[in-house]
């Protein structure tokens, strides 16, 4: 006498959502047992449809020994929820569980003027711009001199529309000169950009037996 053991479809700890890195080569993970074994098809939800996902079809995607998923150079337009589907022929069981895909952006970033001048002591002010991109939204911070920049009477800081981030400096001294940098995090990486201010001296006026001498200082 033989005696078979079965075991249902059971999905162990499937976590939902699962994120990458834009450009890796993503693996979905459907941890799927049963016996005797799955079969294990993937399906694309794309609004109210279903598409079974083949590689005839979806050439970067490849369904593994281990049935996860593997999606190579796995892009922003690859997002969403896909539905890992379990069968058991033998016994006409199904189950499926969703999972839903996020793929993260590093940061893209741009300056619209890379360099600024100002003279001292005449409360001028000077707005540094930063343009950012990727998902999640990156945080945009300022930093000189290894410090980080937080909001006060000198520095205003302000986040606007279409990843706009501006530091504009107040009543600019001599000292407020050199180089300040922008820059750009979320989960998926971090990139920065120098911006420089050039801050001129007030001119001072030497007679020298009636010759009128005008120096300018510049500081860096």
């Amino acid at each position: 006498m033989v005696l078979e053991m079965y075991q249902k479809l059971t999905f162990r700890n499937v976590r939902s959502p699962q994120e990458f890195r834009h450009d890796e080569a993503a693996e979905v993970v459907c941890d799927v047992i049963a016996s005797p074994a799955p079969a294990v098809t993937w399906f694309y939800q794309k609004g109210f449809r279903s598409m079974e996902i083949t590689e005839e079809h979806y050439s970067r995607f490849q369904v593994l020994p281990n049935n996860n998923l593997q999606i190579h150079k796995v892009t922003k337009a690859d997002e969403g929820v896909y539905r890992c589907e379990a069968r058991v022929e033998a016994r006409g069981e199904i189950d499926f569980v969703d999972i839903e895909v996020v793929v993260n952006v590093p940061p893209v970033l741009s300056v619209l003027q890379q360099s600024f001048n100002a003279t001292a002591d005449y409360q001028e002010s000077v707005t540094f711009t930063c343009i950012t991109s990727g998902s999640p939204n990156p945080e945009v911070t300022w930093h000189r001199k290894g410090q980080q920049l937080e909001r006060s009477e000198q520095y205003v800081l302000n986040t606007m529309e279409a990843g706009r981030s501006t530091l504009t400096i107040r009543n600019i001294i001599q000292g407020d000169g050199g180089d300040y940098t922008c820059r750009a995090t979320n989960k998926a990486g971090a990139e920065e950009r120098e911006l420089f201010l050039k801050v001129f001296g007030e001119c001072s006026t030497m007679f020298f037996v009636g010759i009128h001498a005008y120096v300018m200082t510049l500081s860096n």
